[in-house]
């Protein structure tokens, strides 16, 4: 049995019918009254639930600044628990706008309420949220709660199933200081409870303050899907005009597909979760005469209030093809707002930094372009990948819904069997077949037929793009990695299966196999240098917020603010020079070091609330509220905080992308990835020099200001930070701790010694009343033989003995405890001094670290090196061109296949060596070990047989090339004395014209000019080196 609960947008009331805002009605609001009530009749609750039976309750939304929002959970997650009390457990939330975002967190609600009922059934405390907007709302609301049916709950809510369609979720923002929203970091997170989540965002929409959020899953179980539109926030609502309700003025245009869509995409998923659709239930005729979208919808629902899936899979193609047709309208909007909030990104417009695309919160409050997560498909052909899916669908006949693994295979498959088919029926053409040979299935594959022609080919690879581009998307956005196991292993193998699919050498000669490598290529080398490009894009963002001063650049835009048109011949001076004093003021909390972001961002919330009591606002009070007003959203992205937090990411995000080359060179192995990797290490080094330049340009302390930032030490780019931080000024913060931890057990040690001293003075002590005991026993002996008369004396003494006797037994006892304790002393001594060394040790040991690392840093970027670089370059490229042509002569079947085979290990070992820089970090070593080992390998090749001309060729041109730049360089290099193995005896003059020769052909190459490579040649003929 299945309920639905639909969450109205920010300021949206119930509207099923034409409005002056919507033209043919809200689209939730029409969807919703679509729901069969299979007879149940309706419960108007109250103004807020304006509509509501059995079978669904719509919810109106909340007020613009969003203080209502605890209030829409609460009856929302109450509307949901009845049902559950009445056996309901397939529900449905549908929802736009603010309540997009109150779907996700009545979610958490009733995840809260599954697991308070699984430890007590009988006291589940249903309004203890964790919010206080909704656990306010929930007890302003007990009746209703306390009236719900706890053992229906209980007995039904482990079996719920719950499902999320999601348009646009925008909580708000902060604009001009004041909140129109509000924050809840559970925004970003769909709870396990939901089965399936699909949302749709806006790609046109650019207002101040409607970021989109896009959540990620608690579950890998939970089916997510996230597409977007082209539209304002409130296109596919059934606002067909801007946000400010003007029309969109361009002749044969329109935008109502995007409504038409949605209604189309809301009954696809609500029918999918077993929710029976019934057009037009009450109305009269007349009413349905007189609406256009009961037109569109009432062929697609069958007598069971269940979709038609081939009708539906028609309107899908259709529509999205109007879309397409009408996208020029729909990019009208990205010059729109809705009214007094303005635009995002005005202040980037100021400062030079703007770019034209949706603003989202990814997974978190943290910024990010839209197409930068759902990246457009190349071609204009798709209005999203979606779109694609069902095209491709479409046209090799696959199921819909098929997880991505199997739409690969399932093409894969479907591919052979056309391009078999087409091959059949192209022989039938050419008359090298008859037409009783072709089979039956020949004749009726559709697919074979239709590629015959042009337009039925571009559409096939098309369609086919956007499953290549999808593939791609995940890898470039790390998509995989939150995968499940089985599902990452099972898309890899059916990604590589389709790859060696079409290669196959059978496939060589087919048009269609061969415009699908070509789009496989192009594709994932589009979608790599797209990601490269972005991520010198932020890489460029970042470097110009760390390097820029701040202060000068709002100063700048101040003074060009006051000359225009509107301030030329403003006449209050007193009032302007009260403007200049503030933003002067803010200019000098901007200059200190760092920048005074916090105490900034007060003056400015300051400020703005006293402009809003200017009455009436004049001309420069609007101007300069909105300047403060962007300043207030611009300035936070220069906090250290922030800064650092963005160089983390980004230098992530840079690691993260090198790793996914492994993945990408299974689509297409013929792209540079060496000399992306290389660049993207060298992003990573600038970004690590420009850190820490901007740490140290802004007097921050590592230890004091950086590390809090870090309390996990899980950034690898603060790690590399601290290893080289004694370059630019800064103290390592681990030799800080361990400087402050060996100036700890120095003082410990210190006062150890101490104690040991005083107890070496007890212990002198007790020796002397030791001896003074002695000289006592002796005086007794004396008294003994002594007369009577001094008996009393005696006595005396005797009792003077006992005294002593007891204080030595006392005595004794202290110095076998001062003896234990002396003996501990001296253990924890050995201790710390063993602590002492260690730690000193792994100083040394972190010291030598660096030392290495800056000697190897400082060598790479010596002359030699980089010269050496370009060798290994060229080194590279002579022995993959070397390679192919052995691996191309071994394909032909070449009778020395066995000598081919040798040759092919010999130089597959000899590449291994120029890329191992692990082992060899330096250009001139993996040089000098390629040298070495290519002189063995020649003397091995020499001595079983005579080497091939083109072993030669190659042998000598790597030596030469070697010997030319590098015979000056590394020590020892015999590069061209070697050469002398491949070449008949001759003079010296002979062995310079032919040396000449070969090193012409080696410098074309490498784009050595001719004029460089006569200099050479005389040089070393001056030198004697041709001797």
């Amino acid at each position: 049995m299945a309920y639905t609960l639909t969450l109205l947008g920010t300021d949206t009331a119930f509207t099923p019918n034409p409005d002056n805002g919507y033209e043919k009605g809200e689209t939730l609001s029409y969807v919703s009254t679509l729901v069969n009530r299979q007879g149940a009749e309706e419960q108007s609750d109250d103004s807020i639930t304006k509509y509501r039976n059995l079978k669904i309750a719509v919810v109106d939304g909340p007020d613009t600044m969003g203080k209502e929002v605890g209030d829409r959970i609460a009856r929302g997650v109450a509307s949901i628990l009845e049902a559950i009390s009445r056996g309901e457990t397939k529900i449905s939330i549908m929802a736009h706008s603010r309540g997009a975002v109150e779907a996700i967190l009545v979610a958490h609600e009733l995840e809260r309420i599954q697991e308070n009922f699984k430890r007590d059934k009988n006291s589940p405390d249903l309004r203890n949220s964790e919010c206080g907007l909704t656990k306010t709302a929930m007890e302003a609301q007990k009746d209703t709660y306390e009236s719900l049916n706890l053992e229906g709950i209980a007995k039904n809510i482990n079996n719920v199933e719950l499902s999320i369609f999601n348009i646009d979720p925008v909580p708000g923002g902060d604009f001009l200081g004041a909140p129109v929203g509000w924050k809840d970091d559970r925004f970003f997170r769909v709870p396990k409870i939901v089965k399936e989540y699909e949302q749709c965002v806006y790609e046109n929409e650019r207002t101040r303050c409607f970021k989109a959020i896009v959540p990620k899953c608690d579950s890998s179980d939970t089916k997510f899907n996230l597409f977007s539109l082209p539209g304002h926030h409130g296109t596919g609502s059934g606002n067909l005009k801007d946000q400010q309700q003007h029309p969109v003025d361009m002749e044969g245009k329109t935008t109502e597909h995007a409504q038409q869509l949605m209604i189309i995409k809301l009954i696809d998923f609500l029918t999918r979760n077993e929710v029976a659709i019934k057009p037009g239930q009450d109305r009269t005729q007349e009413q349905l005469d007189n609406d256009p979208l009961y037109k569109l919808i009432q062929p697609l629902i069958d007598e069971e209030g269940k979709s038609k899936k081939e009708e539906l899979k028609a309107i899908y193609l259709t529509l999205y093809q109007e879309i397409i047709n009408n996208k020029a309208a729909y990019e009208r909007f990205n010059k729109t707002s809705y009214p007094v909030l303005g635009q995002e990104q005005s202040i980037q417009r100021v400062f030079g930094s703007y770019r034209d695309d949706r603003i989202i919160l990814h997974q978190a409050y943290k910024d990010a372009f839209l197409s930068d997560v759902l990246p457009h498909l190349p071609g204009g052909h798709f209005v999203n990948y979606d779109h694609a899916r069902l095209t491709i669908n479409q046209e090799l006949g696959l199921k819909d819904g098929l997880p991505l693994n199997e739409v690969i295979d399932k093409t894969v498959d479907r591919l052979g069997e056309i391009m078999k088919h087409s091959s059949k029926l192209n022989m039938l053409k050419k008359g090298d077949g008859e037409a009783n040979d072709l089979s039956q299935s020949v004749l009726d594959d559709n697919c074979a037929h239709a590629i015959q022609s042009e337009t039925g080919f571009n559409i096939l690879v098309d369609s086919l793009e956007g499953v290549i581009g999808e593939v791609g998307n995940i890898y470039c956005h790390d998509k995989h990695k939150s995968m499940g196991e089985e599902e990452r292993e099972a898309l890899f193998h059916s990604v590589k299966r389709a790859i060696d699919s079409f290669k196959n050498d059978e496939l060589e000669d087919n048009e269609l196999a061969k415009t699908v490598r070509e789009k496989i290529n192009t594709t994932v080398k589009s979608i790599l240098t797209d990601k490269i490009n972005r991520l010198n894009q932020d890489a460029d963002i970042l470097s110009k917020k760390q390097g820029h001063n701040l202060s000068e650049v709002i100063n700048t835009a101040f003074t060009d603010l006051l000359k225009s048109p509107s301030l030329n011949d403003y006449e209050y001076e007193d009032k302007l020079n009260e403007f200049r004093d503030f933003n002067n003021h803010i200019i000098s909390l901007l200059k200190l070091k760092p920048p005074q972001i916090k105490e900034s961002k007060a003056l400015l919330e300051e400020k703005l609330k006293s402009l809003e009591k200017a009455d009436p606002p004049d001309i420069l009070d609007k101007d300069m509220t909105n300047f403060f007003g962007e300043l207030l959203d611009f300035i936070p992205d220069y906090d250290v905080n922030q800064l650092m937090e963005d160089a983390t990411q980004l230098y992530d995000e840079l690691e993260s992308f090198k790793e996914s080359f492994t993945h990408f060179k299974e689509l297409n192995d013929s792209l540079d990835y060496a000399q992306w990797q290389s660049d993207l290490e060298g992003k990573q080094r600038q970004l690590i020099d420009q850190t820490a330049r901007y740490i140290q340009k802004n007097n921050l302390n590592l230890e004091k200001d950086i590390d809090p930032l870090f309390p996990d030490n899980n950034s690898p780019l603060y790690e590399q930070i601290k290893l080289v931080a004694s370059n630019y000024g800064l103290e390592n913060p681990d030799f800080v701790k361990l400087k402050r931890q060996n100036s700890e057990l120095s003082c410990k040690i210190d006062e150890q010694v101490e104690k040991i001293k005083e107890f070496q003075q007890i212990k002198e002590r007790h020796d002397a009343d030791k001896i003074k005991l002695e000289e006592l026993n002796q005086e007794l002996q004396v008294l003994q033989v002594s007369d009577s008369a001094k008996e009393r004396e005696v006595e005396e003494i005797r009792h003077q003995i006992v005294s002593l006797k007891a204080d030595i037994q006392s005595q004794t006892r202290q110095k076998v405890d001062l003896e234990k304790q002396i003996k501990n002393l001296n253990s924890e001594i050995t201790w710390l001094s063993t602590d002492k060394q260690q730690l000193t040790i792994e100083r040394e040991i972190q010291d030598k670290r660096i030392n290495d690392l800056t000697e190897l840093v400082n060598r790479l970027n010596t002359h030699e090196e980089k010269e050496c670089n370009a060798v290994v370059s060229t080194l590279e490229k002579l022995t993959i061109d070397h390679l192919n042509y052995l691996k191309l002569t071994a394909k032909k079947g070449n009778t020395q296949n066995d000598t081919i085979k040798e040759q092919i290990e010999i130089t597959e070992n000899l590449q291994g060596i120029l890329c191992n820089t692990k082992q060899y970090p330096l250009p001139s070593e993996r040089i000098t070990a390629f040298t070495n080992q290519l002189n063995k390998d020649n003397e091995k090749l020499s001595a079983q047989h005579d080497p091939d001309p083109a072993w030669k060729r190659f042998a000598k041109s790597c030596l030469i090339t070697i010997g030319v730049i590098c015979s000056g360089i590394i020590p020892g290099i015999l590069a061209l004395a070697a050469y002398n193995h491949f070449k008949d005896k001759s003079s010296p003059q002979s062995f310079t014209n032919k040396y000449k020769n070969e090193l012409n052909k080696i410098k074309q190459q490498s784009d050595i000019s001719k004029h460089q490579t006569e200099d050479e040649t005389q040089s070393l003929t001056t030198t004697g080196l041709a001797r």
